[in-house]
């Protein structure tokens, strides 16, 4: 049975952000600005990044996690670690 809980678009986002993140910084890659055909789709999700400064381009070619988005990760780790602790 469901809890009845959905997520709005900005919630996607926002988890969609710190997924793709967590897999730039823990695996590490970086994607080219110029996506290819099968990363198109990331494409709002950097932007996304990007405006809130988790990203930057580095030499215009890749977006690169930053310190700001590093931190950004830490904290949503150590919420969701404290959200299983009580859960």
């Amino acid at each position: 049975m469901s809890a009845g809980y959905t997520l709005n678009d900005t919630q996607k986002m926002q988890f969609a952000g710190i997924y793709l993140l967590e897999y730039m910084i823990n695996h590490p890659k970086r994607f080219a600005v110029l996506l290819l055909d099968e990363e198109e789709d990331l494409e709002p999700i950097l932007e996304w990044l990007l405006l809130r400064e988790y990203v930057e381009i580095k030499d215009d070619s890749s977006y690169l996690a930053n310190e700001k988005g590093r931190t950004a990760l830490t904290k949503f780790m150590a919420r969701y670690a404290d959200f299983l602790n009580i859960y």
